[in-house]
């Protein structure tokens, strides 16, 4: 069953604010910088497990454009946890003009992955603010 994961693997987001209370990863930079964020997962089932991290396609909220997948770095993109054990997952995101424009939000999710077909989806807020130049 599909919800036995949260039995399993906890995510925390460790961003701070108001992102960690609503449980949204938010990525946030000006344009052509890096936006960086992380969270914590948790096995805290009795049986060890591999999780693998991987972002879904996003788009802009307003739907405008296509969707794409973000060339999210993960680090580590996937890793072994034993019972009790807990790792902090970092997620980094240059936010190139060519992609990305100025004060849009675009919405997705990070895909935290138990099984093939056991998954909790975090909100993924990704946006790339004006430059102060």
């Amino acid at each position: 069953k599909p919800e036995k994961i949260y039995d399993c693997l906890r995510a925390l987001l460790t961003a701070g604010g108001d992102e960690a209370a609503s449980e949204t990863l938010s990525l946030r930079a000006p344009l052509g910088d890096t936006a960086s964020s992380s969270l914590i997962v948790e096995n805290s089932g009795s049986e060890p497990f591999v999780v693998a991290c991987r972002a879904t396609a996003i788009r802009r909220a307003d739907g405008i454009g296509p969707a794409f997948v973000p060339a999210l770095a993960l680090t580590p993109a996937e890793q072994t946890l034993v019972p009790g054990e807990e790792t902090q997952i970092l997620t980094s995101l240059r936010l190139d003009a060519g992609v990305y424009e100025p004060d849009v939000l675009y919405i997705g999710a990070l895909r935290l992955m138990r099984q093939q077909n056991l998954h909790i989806e975090v909100p993924l807020h990704i946006t790339a603010t004006r430059s102060a130049r």
